[in-house]
């Protein structure tokens, strides 16, 4: 049995790289873990949710983690300020819900999301443990409180922070695998490996 596990980082609405990465991906393990940061910026958001659901339903053992976008993207849904969620990126996102689901226009877009994506985005977890491994979306999440005094070993695998030259940043003891997907025109969606410490990558 294969015991590894396929850690997607940020996918920003590109669908087209999220596809090709899980295709890839699925030949060597069923364990994936995504770091957060699925939708805005990039104009494919609400398939990518739609994608992610679907995933979850499947034969893969699939975590998804919450991303600062997708916390932003509740926010809003429950009332929050609209130029909050626009600022980071939002608009993308909005009109990728309305194009699916042809709302007229942007007078009501909550109406636009479905209530699936939206159960989705609320049982998204704060992190993935499985021995010394720890994924959270960004490198500066605190900790989980039994680790926050503890001497074990950790490697974190983190997404949140672009990385330049679209390569990710590995060190012994973590890897930054956002490579700008959605992001930067020529940004690429990086899945790292654990433990093995290899990646792959798809635009």
């Amino acid at each position: 049995m294969n015991h590894e596990i396929a850690i997607i980082g940020d996918i920003h609405g590109n669908l087209a790289a999220l596809k090709k990465i899980v295709d890839d991906a699925v030949r060597r393990t069923e364990v994936f873990v995504f770091v957060g940061d699925y939708i805005n910026r990039g104009p494919c958001s609400a398939d990518v949710i739609e994608f992610l659901i679907q995933l979850k339903a499947s034969p893969i053992q699939a975590t998804f983690l919450r991303g600062h976008h997708e916390a932003a993207f509740l926010r809003y849904l429950g009332g929050g300020l609209s130029a909050d969620f626009l600022r980071i990126g939002g608009a993308a996102t909005l009109r990728a819900y309305a194009l699916k689901h042809k709302s007229p226009g942007f007078t009501e877009p909550r109406r636009t999301v479905p209530l699936s994506h939206i159960q989705f985005l609320r049982d998204l977890r704060e992190n993935y443990r499985a021995g010394e491994l720890l994924v959270t979306h960004s490198p500066t999440d605190p900790l989980p409180p039994d680790l926050t005094d503890s001497a074990s070993r950790v490697f974190r695998v983190s997404g949140h922070r672009p990385q330049p030259g679209y390569r990710p940043r590995i060190t012994d003891n973590l890897a930054l695998i956002d490579t700008g997907c959605g992001t930067w025109s020529k940004g690429l969606l990086t899945c790292f490996f654990w433990p093995t410490g290899d990646w792959i990558q798809a635009r």
